[in-house]
């Protein structure tokens, strides 16, 4: 079933203007106009037929991303009111106001999902090292937060100096400053077990897999021209991460869970 949402707060993601300017725009307001808008908090206005476990009332927040046959992008995020499955909804985390919440689903959801690519949760793991390529950008910060909630020992990021000091509150213990030179010169040779490109420039893989250990992963997200290694190392295992999967309440409730014991904020 579906539900209606009286939309609280919204925001803007990189995403959000590229497809404002893309031609794609053409296609999706052939037939009707179209409101744009991924990430949604607000509360339950009314429940459709099907629908069990969300009613009126409930403060709520969601990726309105899915895609089907005859709606190839959701979206609606954007207006007073937003409809969405029941399936891709979830309970606000009880700590973040709705204007909190609604800044991270679509972010969080893609850091969340790659990491866990990664083989995240590492609570099994010791001393493992995690190297995220840009840590102050819109998925960095919560990128940081979810590794270091996920057992991540070492949490290496790169930023300007300007926003060092935040991502070391949020969790990074190194962060090195992209001004001074190639963050891959930096970084010892076998010295990090998973990159997480989230950048996604082209020949990042190539440069990051002389630090990445044997039996590491290095997964990034595509979009601004990343790809696999074209010489890779052997037995490091290489990820395209695709596109965020918005359809299950369940890694939303995963998110709710980890702001709810203090470990994943909006900034």
């Amino acid at each position: 079933g579906q539900v209606l949402i009286r939309v609280a707060a919204s925001s803007v993601n990189p995403v959000d203007w590229k497809l404002y300017a893309s031609t794609a725009m053409s296609g999706l307001t052939l037939l009707h106009p179209k409101v744009l808008g991924f990430d949604v908090a607000g509360i339950i206005e009314a429940v459709g037929g099907g629908c069990k476990r969300l009613k009126p009332g409930d403060a709520v927040w969601a990726d309105l991303g899915k895609s089907s046959l005859f709606n190839p992008l959701q979206l609606g995020a954007w207006a007073e009111y937003a409809i969405a499955d029941e399936s891709q909804v979830g309970l606000k985390p009880r700590r973040l106001s709705l204007a909190g919440a609604a800044a991270l689903p679509l972010v969080a959801l893609t850091d969340l999902q790659a990491l866990r690519m990664a083989g995240a949760p590492w609570n099994d793991r010791k001393n493992l090292t995690v190297m995220i390529t840009s840590g102050a950008g819109g998925t960095g910060t919560p990128a940081i937060q979810i590794a270091k909630a996920y057992g991540a020992s070492q949490i290496i990021t790169v930023a300007s100096t300007s926003n060092m000091d935040l991502l070391k509150k949020l969790g990074a213990t190194k962060v090195i400053d992209y001004h001074k030179g190639s963050v891959w010169d930096a970084l010892p040779e076998n010295s990090v077990d998973v990159v997480y490109d989230n950048f996604g420039a082209p020949g990042t893989a190539d440069a990051a897999m002389k630090s990445i250990r044997p039996g590491g992963v290095f997964v990034f997200l595509p979009g601004k021209g990343g790809s696999k290694a074209k010489t890779p190392k052997q037995s490091v295992t290489e990820i395209n991460y695709g596109l965020c999967d918005s359809s299950k309440h369940d890694d939303l409730d995963a998110l709710a869970s980890l702001a709810d014991a203090g470990h994943l904020e909006p900034v």
